[in-house]
């Protein structure tokens, strides 16, 4: 494709956009994997994709922008996910051990006890849960080759129990990385996921 002319290549990435929009705009939970290489448009081809979603149903978009540095740092990924407006608005209504471990996991408050990952996990879920029942909502990691661990686990205890909902993985990893993904992908039936 690198010499195909310079209007036949928007139009293959119109049809990208588009084939990843009918996907996700399906019923019930969805996930899309983009993979390329470094530099290639992976990070605009998310934005266009998440506008286009938001365009044509009204999606909610959550954004997740991982980075190298951050990757050894515990739940880093789920603090920009979740930012402090949405957890004011939708987790006031969570069980007390799971609003404890998700403003624990979040550093919204102190604790000197061990975070509990399955809390978290079920605190996700029920964040998540009202957001995508109300409207469908896409959930966007960039570079999820460089999320942390314990974001992708908790996710994916989050993802496991909301197949009835509205909710969409949009995904970039970049070719050649380790595929980090994979269990959290797991959680989405394999009919439901595009690659």
């Amino acid at each position: 494709m690198a010499g195909a002319p310079v209007a036949d290549r928007g139009s293959v990435r119109h049809a990208e956009v588009a084939e990843v929009v009918t996907h996700l705009s399906s019923p019930g939970l969805r996930a899309a994997v983009v993979e390329g290489e470094a530099g290639i448009g992976k990070s605009t081809l998310l934005g266009e994709i998440a506008a286009a979603l938001a365009d044509v149903d009204g999606a909610r978009v959550l954004w997740m922008r991982a980075a190298e540095p951050d990757r050894e740092i515990a739940f880093g990924g789920l603090g920009d996910l979740l930012d402090d407006e949405l957890l004011d608005r939708w987790a006031g209504q969570l069980a007390g051990p799971r609003r404890r471990a998700l403003d624990a996991a979040l550093l919204r408050v102190d604790s000197r006890e061990p975070v509990d990952a399955r809390a978290v996990g079920l605190a996700v879920a029920d964040t998540l849960g009202p957001l995508a029942r109300s409207r469908p909502t896409v959930v966007v990691i960039d570079d999820v080759q460089w999320c942390d661990e314990q974001t992708l686990a908790a996710l994916r205890i989050a993802v496991r129990r909301l197949s009835a909902v509205q909710l969409r993985l949009l995904l970039a990893r970049r070719t050649g990385e380790a595929a980090t993904e994979e269990p959290l992908l797991a959680a989405v039936p394999v009919d439901r996921r595009l690659r």
